[in-house]
């Protein structure tokens, strides 16, 4: 990575971060890291967020960690990241885990696991339904920063 050509100051800059949270993957992410904190699973008057869940301690529990992690992640590579396959992957990873969990869990559980599934849950699984479309463009916000790897990206920095 040739660190001569990137632009510190962009990294930093606040018109950078929320031109960047105009893209619905970026916002998308966010709710991924603020989600984890919301309670995912429930049972009477007891819960569990994704925190707790990933700390327990059980089995493979300490993976649910990348969920968050992945987030920041892809907030963190939109002024920083110089290659736009290199984004799209991260991309799609942060929206594909989620995904891949729940339906581990769903294979696991059965039909079973929908009576303990907390509200941090299902949103999770929308934020990340959401990062996976509109990294792929199929859905957008109105007046959305353009993708990284077209031209109109260039432009439309290069115009701000």
């Amino acid at each position: 990575m040739d660190f001569s050509k990137m632009d510190f100051k962009k990294i930093i800059d606040m018109n950078e971060i929320k031109k960047s949270l105009t893209r619905l993957e970026n916002m998308a992410a966010l709710g991924l890291v603020l989600f984890f904190f919301f309670p995912w699973a429930s049972l009477g008057p007891f819960s569990v967020n994704g925190f707790g869940a990933a700390a327990s301690g059980k089995g493979l529990s300490f993976l649910l960690f990348l969920v968050p992690l992945l987030g920041l992640l892809v907030l963190a590579m939109r002024p920083i990241c110089q290659v736009p396959k290199i984004l799209k992957i991260v991309k799609l990873v942060a929206g594909g885990l989620p995904i891949a969990g729940f339906v581990l869990a769903l294979m696991d559980a059965g039909g079973h696991i929908f009576q303990f599934l907390g509200m941090g849950a299902y949103l999770t699984i929308i934020a990340a339904v959401l990062i996976i479309l509109g990294t792929l463009d199929k859905v957008q916000l109105p007046n959305a920063l353009p993708a990284v790897d077209t031209d109109e990206a260039e432009e439309a920095t290069e115009q701000a």
